[in-house]
């Protein structure tokens, strides 16, 4: 009887069941998806790629969901791994992006895009089946740290089978990243980030320009023309005296009355 017993409890386990532990059970998580992904993107850069951690936003990153089929008695799912979520993320994308023919490296010192970002939510509710949420914060970097995309995705899974079982637990995560891979696929932005090359400056934008030259001063205007030497005498400076004045002819009063001016003797004939 003891002996049946423990070939019963293996059966279990090995057909996916939780080991119980009261109110709280918990799963080993991995990528079992029951779907599969069947959009393919239009092209395929040539870039290479390296998938960075996604980090868990919740709150509490242990729990992955709950079932209420005994709403008497609700029990949580969890993981003993706290980051066991994002790392099913990508895990998920590394695969599904391999297969398509994506170039993806293993360190991001390689790469020429980096696609990582944050868990926003991931729940799944096992009542008569298994329904799980999943939303996902998404970037695209380039190797200097510059963030070329960013954008939000949802995915849905739903499951059924036999109450409390890791592997529908697993289909139901997994299934809901094939519906992200597939819009990852379908958006020609998120495509376009990947190969897109940073702006290159011109020549005349890469040299400092040159401050700008003064201009010169404009040349001072000519004065007015020296007065003709006169044949008459008359005046203060009139005859033979050389002495300064407006001469013997009478000359404008304005250039006679402009103080300092110096004119030419008044040569006598």
């Amino acid at each position: 009887m003891k002996k049946l017993g423990i070939i019963l409890s293996v059966l279990l386990l090995g057909a996916g069941f939780i080991e119980a532990r009261g109110s709280e059970q918990t799963i080993q998580v991995e990528y079992k998806p029951n779907a599969k992904v069947k959009r393919s993107p239009s092209s395929v850069p040539s870039q290479k790629i390296f998938f960075d951690e996604f980090h868990d936003q919740r709150s509490q990153p242990r729990l992955l969901g709950e079932n209420l089929e005994d709403k008497g008695n609700r029990v949580m799912v969890v993981s003993s791994d706290p980051q066991a979520a994002g790392n099913l993320v990508k895990s998920a994308l590394n695969k599904e992006f391999r297969n398509k023919g994506f170039s993806v490296v293993g360190s991001p010192g390689q790469a020429e895009r980096i696609i990582g970002g944050s868990l926003v939510k991931f729940w799944t509710v096992e009542t008569n089946r298994y329904n799980t949420e999943t939303l996902l914060r998404l970037e695209v970097r380039d190797k200097n740290g510059r963030v070329h995309f960013q954008k939000n995705y949802s995915g849905a899974g739903k499951n059924f089978g036999r109450s409390l079982s890791e592997t529908n637990y697993n289909e139901s995560f997994s299934d809901s990243l094939v519906m992200i891979v597939e819009a990852l696929f379908s958006d020609h932005e998120f495509l376009r980030a990947l190969t897109e090359k940073p702006a290159v400056l011109r020549a005349e934008e890469k040299t400092p320009h040159a401050p700008p030259v003064a201009p010169s001063p404009a040349p001072a205007a000519p004065g007015p023309p020296p007065p003709r030497r006169g044949g008459g005498r008359g005046g203060a400076g009139g005859a033979g005296g050389g002495a300064l004045g407006c001469g013997a002819r009478r000359m404008k009063a304005s250039l006679c009355a402009q103080p300092g001016r110096r004119f030419p003797p008044t040569i006598p004939h």
